[in-house]
């Protein structure tokens, strides 16, 4: 079955060995979240280097419930609205401080965030990127995540070819396709970093590209649907970003920490040094706030 091509090649893509420090995080991970934990990817702009040195190591854990992980109501409450819940850790390896970005999110919002049904590009563009699957608790979690993967790489591809009616090479679907979801982030990637991003490893990109296209029922669209798609990913740009800012916000009250992340994140998006007292880590969400306005953190979202 041609269904199972695409399966096979992402089943075969996530396993493998990774980076020492990768192992030893995903064990931090496996014993932090072992209660409710059902898998950790790994993925990233470290995955795709030779050394994960000096990187920002980037996971998903995924839970099948967030309590007890997650106890007051409130926050498990926003948790669910707003999926994931990002979490900011460091920890000793290899004599070396490794430094990992760790988004807390439920099976169920996963398989919603990486189907064509989901909007926002968030997921489904992400993991059309390769990945690593450090952990699963079973056979059968292992096979949803990776239908939920080879789901999110159909979703980014079909939603691509319909803003177009030209014909394309696989490779350039795949950079029109990355531009049209990085744009939709508080700090969209440069056009030179996604084509670096796709000519490093091409022959991946192009084996994926052909198994999606193979099972896809390509239609040919007019004019008037063709413009209707791109105003559908208008709209996805600026409700994807506002999601994204209120994801920032909700961090600062969400987990301890979090305030000092909001800061960190906002630096990195937006080139500025945001100097926090001890007084503004007792109040985070007055701190988020005050925050916000300061640096007008609305008009990211244009």
């Amino acid at each position: 079955m041609k269904n199972n091509n695409l399966i096979t090649f992402i089943s075969k893509e996530t396993e493998g060995d990774s980076f020492p420090e990768i192992q030893e995080i995903s064990k931090f991970l496996t014993q932090k979240y072992k209660k409710n934990l059902m898998a950790i990817i790994f993925y990233g702009s470290a995955l795709r280097s030779e050394s994960p040195e000096g990187f920002l190591l980037d996971f998903y854990v995924i839970l099948d419930n967030l309590y007890p992980i997650i106890q007051n109501p409130l926050i498990r409450f926003f948790s669910h609205l707003l999926p994931p819940n990002v979490y900011y850790y460091e920890l000793k390896t290899n004599g070396k401080i490794s430094r990992a970005k760790v988004a807390v999110i439920t099976m169920t919002a996963f398989k919603n965030g990486t189907s064509d049904s989901c909007f926002s590009p968030s997921l489904w563009g992400r993991f059309s990127q390769p990945t690593k699957l450090t952990y699963y608790n079973s056979e059968e979690t292992k096979a949803i995540i990776i239908k939920s993967i080879s789901n999110a790489i159909k979703t980014f591809l079909e939603k691509t070819i319909k803003t177009t009616n030209k014909q394309t090479s696989i490779k350039d679907l795949w950079i029109k396709g990355l531009n049209l979801t990085y744009s939709c982030e508080l700090r969209p990637e440069s056009k030179a970093r996604i084509n670096s991003i796709i000519e490093n490893d091409n022959k991946r990109f192009e084996q994926v590209g052909n198994l999606v296209l193979s099972e896809l029922t390509i239609k040919k669209y007019g004019p008037m649907q063709i413009q209707k798609e791109n105003l559908k990913w208008v709209f996805r740009k600026y409700w994807t970003r506002l999601l994204n800012i209120l994801r920032l916000l909700k961090a600062a009250y969400t987990f301890h920490g979090g305030i000092e992340y909001l800061a960190w994140k906002l630096e990195r998006h937006r080139g500025i040094k945001i100097e926090l007292t001890e007084k503004d880590k007792e109040k985070p969400i007055i701190s988020a706030i005050k925050i916000f306005f300061k640096l007008k953190i609305w008009k990211s979202i244009n």
